[in-house]
């Protein structure tokens, strides 16, 4: 699928780590959680909004893909709650994306970290890319194979959303 992507994946985590501060600044959220909610939401755009939020590089980790740019900023806190460190403006995002992000965060932002990572775990894009015989950064996801994945083995539809747009 070719499209432009307007957005990085530190866009979509600030989302939701300020969607989580608007409605509750006591609730916190892991770096696990976070990394498996930004590429479900990088997954279900392409069905849902017919391009993709960003464009960037995954890699299969031990608990699932995990957008290569988001790795670093969060790797020394694991499981430790992830805080938004700067004000944000949700219109960098369109109504329409601000609609779907909300939607992704209903349908998986209130399931524990070890319930998403066995989502995660169940895509046979991750599964065929972990158990490559390669250094843990060489496991790469690339993005028409997230865009397939997601148009042809969607198994979950977004219940605020009703059925993919594409597929």
């Amino acid at each position: 699928m070719s499209t432009i992507a307007a957005h990085k994946s530190k866009d979509v985590a600030n989302w939701f780590l300020a969607w989580i501060f608007q409605i509750n600044d006591t609730f916190k959220m892991d770096s696990v959680k976070l990394q498996k909610i930004v590429y479900l939401a990088r997954g279900y755009s392409v069905p849902y909004l017919g391009y993709s939020l960003f464009d960037e590089p995954y890699i299969a980790m031990e608990k699932g893909p995990v957008a290569t740019s988001l790795y670093p900023l969060y790797e020394k806190i694991d499981h430790s709650d992830v805080q938004l460190s700067i004000d944000f403006d949700f219109n960098i995002f369109s109504a329409e994306e601000n609609k779907f992000l909300f939607s992704i965060w209903t349908e998986f932002g209130f399931k524990q970290t070890e319930e998403l990572v066995n989502i995660a775990h169940s895509h046979s894009i991750w599964e065929n890319a972990y158990n490559q015989k390669v250094a843990d950064s060489d496991k790469k996801i690339d993005n028409e194979q997230i865009d397939q994945f997601f148009l042809h083995g969607l198994y979950q539809p977004i219940k605020a959303l009703g059925g993919p747009i594409l597929g």
